[in-house]
C-alpha cells in the first residue's frame, strides 16, 4: 500500500510517459502542418521526444492536481509542435496559436491556472507588448523585427498564464535565446547569425512557469 507521499511521487513520474504522448501528438500536428512546407526532416520524431522528456523530468519538482496533469498534456503537444516547426520553418501557425489563446480563455473560466480576468489581460498585454515593440522596430529601420506569430504565441501563453507572468516569460525567453546565440557564435556554428526562432524559447520559458501556475505556486 503505497503512502501519500509515495503516492505522489509516482503520480509525478507518471508524467513522464505521459509526456511522450504529447511528443506523439507534437509530430502528427507537425507532419500537418507542414504539409506545404519543406518535408521534416527524417531527426523530427527524435528532436521531439528529448524535447519531451526534459519538459517531463522538468515538471518532476511540480505537485499539481491530476486535472491540471491531463490539461496540461495538449498544452505540451502543441507547445512541442510549435516549438520544432518555428525552429525548422521560423513560423508559427495560427492553427495552433489561435486553438491554445482560446483554450487558454476557456480553462481559466475556471481559475484552474489562473483567473479569467488575469488571463484575459495577459492574452492582449501579450499581443500588444511584441506589437507595440515591433512597431518600433519598423519605423526605426522600416523592416519588421518580431514575427506576428511570436505576437499570438505569446497572447496565447498570456491567456494561460496571466499577465503578471508575461515579464517573466519574455525575459526568461529572450535570456535563453541570447544564450544559446552567444554559445553558437563562440562555438562559430554554421547558422548562428540567422534571425532567433523567438517561439521556441517563449514554448521552452512558458512550460516551468505554466507547471508553477498549475500546482497553484
Amino acid at each position: 500500500m503505497l503512502d501519500g507521499a509515495q503516492f505522489d511521487l509516482w503520480h509525478r513520474c507518471l508524467f513522464i510517459p505521459v509526456l511522450l504522448l504529447a511528443a506523439a501528438i507534437a509530430t502528427r500536428l507537425i507532419r500537418c502542418v507542414s504539409a506545404s512546407q519543406i518535408p521534416p526532416p527524417s531527426g523530427q520524431a527524435r528532436w521531439v521526444i528529448w524535447a519531451a522528456l526534459c519538459a517531463g523530468l522538468a515538471a518532476l519538482p511540480f505537485g499539481m492536481p491530476l486535472l491540471q496533469r491531463l490539461m496540461l498534456l495538449p498544452v505540451a503537444a502543441v507547445l512541442l509542435a510549435l516549438a520544432f516547426i518555428d525552429r525548422r520553418y521560423r513560423l508559427l501557425p495560427d492553427r495552433l496559436t489561435q486553438p491554445l489563446l482560446w483554450a487558454g480563455l476557456l480553462v481559466n473560466q475556471q481559475g484552474y491556472f489562473t483567473s479569467l480576468p488575469e488571463a484575459v489581460s495577459g492574452a492582449v498585454a501579450g499581443y500588444l507588448s511584441l506589437w507595440l515593440l515591433n512597431a518600433a522596430y519598423r519605423h526605426r529601420h522600416r523592416r519588421d523585427g518580431i514575427g506576428q506569430g511570436d505576437f499570438k504565441l505569446l497572447a496565447a501563453l498570456g491567456a494561460w498564464v496571466g499577465w503578471p507572468a508575461l515579464p517573466m516569460l519574455v525575459t526568461g525567453a529572450a535570456a535563453t535565446g541570447l544564450c544559446t546565440v552567444a554559445i553558437a557564435g563562440l562555438l562559430r556554428k554554421p547558422g548562428w547569425q540567422a534571425p532567433l526562432p523567438f517561439g521556441l524559447y517563449l514554448a521552452a520559458a512558458a512550460w516551468p512557469l505554466l507547471l508553477s501556475a498549475a500546482g497553484g505556486e
